[in-house]
């Protein structure tokens, strides 16, 4: 079974039963910064038995190192020009193509993202990211993010598919993670914020103080924050 069967197999999971789906389309998530990330009384689907574990990410991985990833994020923020905090991350998507969906699902799935040559099945789009609508909005931020390092680590493919699920610690979505962290918390903007966090201070301030600031700032959980921060060696 290749690529774009696996993913057909595993949205018709998602959509099964569904005489609402069109609905959904409502939660589109829109291309501005300050999007409406809805609640929806739809059902959650359970992916228990979609075999969503078994061959879901694309065949062409390779490795990559931090420079690497950080060259990718330096590119995409020049070609869409969008790099001051908070990181307009649904209209990144949408530069590259994809549609910005939002959706019930299991809660150890996070989001989706998948490209094709034609319209996919239930949507009205060759490119479409989908994001877990039960989620915060810090996470599915992350998630949007997230999908995109695997299309941009994978080389832009014209087919792809991938998933954000719970409990995988897979060198892939290691990457993936390490992408959406860059993108979503440039480094020059990290480093700026924390100059101007530390002129509003006086003396030294804990940890959890300049986590917080920068994950309000950035529009990211503080568990995210925090390990950007760590990554950067600024905490």
């Amino acid at each position: 079974m290749n690529v774009l069967e696996r993913a057909y197999k595993y949205l018709r999971v998602l959509l099964i039963n569904s005489k609402n789906w069109y609905n959904i389309h409502k939660n589109v998530i829109k291309n501005h910064e300050n999007y409406s990330l809805t609640k929806s009384n739809f059902p959650v689907y359970n992916l228990t038995n979609a075999n969503a574990n078994e061959g879901a990410h694309t065949d062409n991985m390779h490795q990559v190192n931090d420079e690497e990833i950080k060259n990718m994020v330096e590119k995409v923020l020049k070609e869409t020009d969008l790099n001051v905090a908070p990181i307009a991350i649904v209209s990144i998507a949408n530069f590259y193509g994809f549609s910005v969906y939002e959706m019930p699902m299991d809660d150890s799935v996070s989001g989706l993202i998948m490209a094709d040559d034609k319209n996919i099945e239930g949507f009205d789009a060759k490119q479409i990211i989908v994001v877990n609508s039960k989620h915060s909005s810090t996470r599915k931020r992350f998630t949007i993010a997230h999908e995109l390092g695997h299309y941009f680590i994978q080389n832009k493919p014209s087919h792809c598919f991938a998933h954000r699920d719970a409990g995988n610690y897979s060198l892939e979505e290691r990457y993936a993670n390490n992408f959406a962290s860059t993108l979503l918390m440039p480094e020059d903007e990290i480093i700026r914020e924390v100059g101007n966090f530390k002129k509003t201070k006086i003396g030294e301030q804990p940890d959890s103080e300049l986590i917080n600031y920068i994950a309000n700032e950035f529009d990211v959980s503080q568990s995210a924050a925090a390990i950007r921060l760590k990554k950067l060696h600024i905490i």
